[in-house]
């Protein structure tokens, strides 16, 4: 064959791939998905398990192998959006895999951890199951039980009682269940084996509520967004485990934000440190501040607070600069500086800047 046929051949092929890219993007998630079924039930007849994932991540594996471990991290990450961005025609959507795999990160973690054959790495088995949870696997730390404690105090606002937290626990597994993934959230048998001194267990459970430090002013703060064992459901904060808090030291989130993630208090993350958190979870800002239990799209990175769009929205529905400050308890120069651009407001207080300016969602945003 000539090289004019090859390069024709070529152009025609690839002319086809994109007419069929335009047609999934058509068709609706469950058709999507049925599709997808279809598709791995007939590969399967022709190909075997190694075949068949070097197909779905080999492309992912290539992206991932390209960046540098993150220190004390079992494997990298990239962005959805941008493995989307630069994947091959032929490889899977971002959306088929995260469906497939039970979430982004999981993929991440299943394609860095396969060989170039197909095979996994070691003795682990990243492929989706239903009896693999690796998350349940690991112990539980000290730090984890405490920090399931108070986010279980700041979602409800209250001091939680022992049979409050089992069922907050086990509203959370439920919805855990039910979407396929596999949260850190301890029970309270877990959390017990952490203060063995007293067999009394009213004892036991006083002492862990006051050794998670929840305070009066944090309950205050949390009042206005609680929630009712009812309406519990998974959080950014269930699903960290130590693999996430490397990946976030290596973005570049510093130690105070991880645990404000932790304890369930994203909403508190300064806007650059939020946007840091949102792209490497792989979620939007709204689902990082519990606002939403879509994942969504992660900002772009250079998302920051408009402030010109602050000034001149404040000047049309006459809001003077002393009210700002009263409203966000601001000091006289953070008020001054949200003005001029220089100070980056905290989530919680760019959904308030977004009340007192009567301005839709994320309106206040640019990049």
């Amino acid at each position: 064959m000539t090289d004019h046929a090859v390069a024709t051949s070529t152009l025609q092929q690839t002319a086809v791939l994109r007419t069929l890219e335009r047609m999934l993007d058509g068709l609706s998630p469950q058709a999507c998905r049925e599709l997808e079924r279809a598709l791995i039930a007939h590969t399967s007849q022709l190909s075997s398990a190694r075949d068949r994932r070097r197909g779905e991540l080999g492309a992912l594996s290539e992206m991932l192998h390209e960046l540098a471990l993150p220190a004390g991290g079992s494997y990298t990450l990239v962005q959805q959006i941008d493995y989307d961005r630069n994947r091959p025609l032929d490889a899977p959507r971002g959306a088929l895999l995260t469906e497939r795999y039970g979430g982004w990160r999981k993929a991440c973690r299943a394609a860095y951890s396969m060989l170039p054959d197909g095979r996994p790495r070691g003795p682990s088995n990243p492929w989706p199951g239903r009896r693999r949870h690796p998350n349940n696997h690991r112990p539980y730390t000290y730090d984890e039980v405490i920090a399931a404690v108070r986010r279980c105090a700041l979602e409800l606002a209250c001091r939680p009682s022992s049979t409050t937290y089992m069922r907050w626990v086990e509203r959370k597994r439920q919805h855990a269940h039910t979407l396929g993934v596999d949260p850190r959230i301890p029970t309270i048998n877990t959390v017990y084996r952490h203060f063995h001194d007293t067999r009394d267990d009213r004892r036991r459970w006083q002492r862990i509520v006051v050794t998670a430090a929840i305070t009066d002013q944090q309950l205050t703060d949390a009042f206005t967004t609680r929630i009712g064992l009812d309406d519990v459901h998974l959080t950014v904060a269930d699903e960290l485990d130590h693999d996430s808090w490397n990946l976030l030291l290596g973005a570049g989130l510093t130690a105070p934000s991880i645990e404000l993630l932790r304890s369930g208090q994203a909403h508190e993350l300064v806007l650059p440190q939020a946007v840091i958190a949102a792209r490497t979870l792989d979620c939007s800002l709204d689902y990082l501040s519990g606002h939403t239990t879509e994942r969504g799209r992660p900002p772009h990175e250079n998302t920051r607070f408009d402030h010109e769009r602050y000034q001149q929205r404040r000047r049309e529905v006459g809001i003077n600069a002393e009210r700002i400050r009263d409203t966000l308890q601001l000091l006289p120069r953070e008020a001054r500086q949200l003005a001029l651009g220089r100070y980056q407001p905290r989530l919680r207080e760019l959904a308030v800047l977004e009340q007192l300016l009567r301005l839709p969602h994320r309106r206040l945003l640019a990049g």
